[in-house]
């Protein structure tokens, strides 16, 4: 068994135990050959439209972190989220404010706070933002600004976040629970020894229980839930540090700490919208923000045709 894993691993395949215990040596090989390069977690082998299937979307990480490697990704963070508030905003670029004697918008990454505000930078410029707010700003974050531009300074009136938009149609299925269980709950469902999603679909009398997480899981995990044309996203992220999650849509990224940041790609810019987003922590609480259900606890139920919420 153990030299199964390890060369499932070598090729970079996970695997959830129900289908290791079913592998064999000899079909081995035609098993890896199948599944090596794809970008999900092999759940389980399921026939027939209506059966549940769950995939993790695959985030390599980084042998070597190198300097230019957090630029690129500031960057490529920075060019998403700008596209995004192109769409909500008028804003010009940071050097044209310096010309300008009407309000004008500009859209910026924040790169340090001051005492007076926020300094913000694009591709063109830099600048000073002179604002009272109680908007939760942090370095990293990518925002716009109304405001004018005055001897070298820019005075906010107004900050607009990427956001997400309102979700008008609730995405369901049906005679389907999804229990989400961290490691402080393992007991709740036997031989669960790591941070969970379990699927619990309810046909006649038969209870099916798929586990979709394991330990080389990437932290933020993004997964999709399907049963015939029924699709869910699942966002599960545990944080370094607790932010309030609606802060998390509202800026379209999960605010990494630099030693989070060890994937090639970016997990943690919010490029999708989640339907269901859960942050592990002590909290047992749920809310609607624009349609995403947020749930806060170690241990939940979630009923994915009302989206009602049991805590545990």
């Amino acid at each position: 068994m153990k030299e199964i894993v390890k060369e499932l691993l070598r090729h970079g395949i996970l695997v959830s135990p129900e289908i290791i215990s079913k592998l064999k040596k000899e079909n081995l090989d035609d098993f890896i050959r199948r599944y090596k390069g794809k970008d999900t977690l092999v759940v389980c082998e399921e026939k027939g439209d209506e059966e549940i299937k769950i995939s993790v979307k695959n985030f390599p990480v980084k042998k070597e972190i190198k300097t230019e490697d957090f630029i690129e990704r500031y960057n490529k963070r920075f060019d998403f989220l700008k596209n995004i508030l192109m769409e909500k905003t008028n804003a010009v670029s940071i050097n044209k404010t310096r010309t300008s004697f009407n309000e004008v918008e500009v859209i910026g990454m924040v790169r340090e706070k001051t005492n007076t505000g926020f300094v913000i930078e694009d591709p063109t410029d830099t600048i000073e933002v002179i604002m009272k707010t109680e908007e939760p700003i942090e370095p990293g974050d990518v925002l716009s600004v109304l405001g004018l531009a005055r001897e070298n300074k820019f005075f906010g009136k107004k900050i607009t976040w990427p956001d997400i938009n309102l979700i008008n149609s609730i995405k369901r299925i049906e005679n389907t629970n999804l229990f989400l269980i961290s490691e402080k709950k393992e007991s709740i469902i036997n031989d669960i020894k790591t941070t969970d999603v379990v699927v619990e679909t309810k046909e006649g009398m038969i209870n099916k229980r798929v586990c979709a997480l394991t330990s080389n899981t990437p932290n933020p995990a993004w997964i999709t839930i399907s049963k015939g044309n029924d699709e869910i996203t699942l966002l599960v992220y545990k944080p370094e540090r607790y932010i309030n999650p609606i802060l998390y849509l509202k800026k379209r990224h999960l605010s990494p700490t630099l030693k989070e940041m060890i994937y090639e790609d970016d997990p943690h810019l919010i490029k999708i919208i989640p339907d269901i987003f859960w942050i592990i922590s002590d909290k047992n609480s749920y809310q609607n923000y624009k349609g995403v259900t947020i749930i806060e606890s170690n241990c939940a139920k979630v009923n994915l045709n009302t989206r009602d919420v049991v805590f545990y």
